[in-house]
């Protein structure tokens, strides 16, 4: 996401102050390169600094709001138990384990994983 629409949209807005050139269009100021001035490129960089502040304090803003209203943080038991098992029902990066019968939001129990042994074993013992 920066690397295109951050770095590719600045760079492309400052080139122009580089290399317009309008020549079917009259009345346009021309770029640095092609004996426009300063002027054009003033105007070309403040185009994504304006942007850029813009955007910061809009999401500054509304992660206030967030913060205040439902928060950003999981409590700290679902931090130690790990986010990917209490929100998302899943492990990372743990590919030889099954949790079948989990309900998203809720910790693994021993209960759980018991069962999501014996599952395993099941599909194992069956090939």
């Amino acid at each position: 996401m920066v690397g295109v629409h951050l770095v590719g949209g600045a760079l492309g807005a400052v080139s122009l102050g580089f290399l317009a050139a309008y020549p079917l269009v009259s009345g346009q100021r021309k770029g640095l390169f092609y004996g426009g001035g300063v002027a054009q490129l003033g105007v070309q960089a403040l185009g994504p600094v304006a942007v850029g502040l813009y955007s910061f304090t809009i999401a500054w803003i509304l992660a206030k709001i967030i913060d205040k209203t439902m928060g950003f943080r999981v409590s700290e038991e679902d931090e130690v138990t790990g986010v990917d098992l209490t929100q998302h029902a899943e492990t990372a990066y743990d590919f030889g384990s099954i949790h079948l019968g989990h309900t998203p939001g809720h910790a693994v129990t021993d209960a759980d994983r018991e069962v999501a042994d014996q599952d395993a074993e099941s599909v194992i013992g069956a090939r």
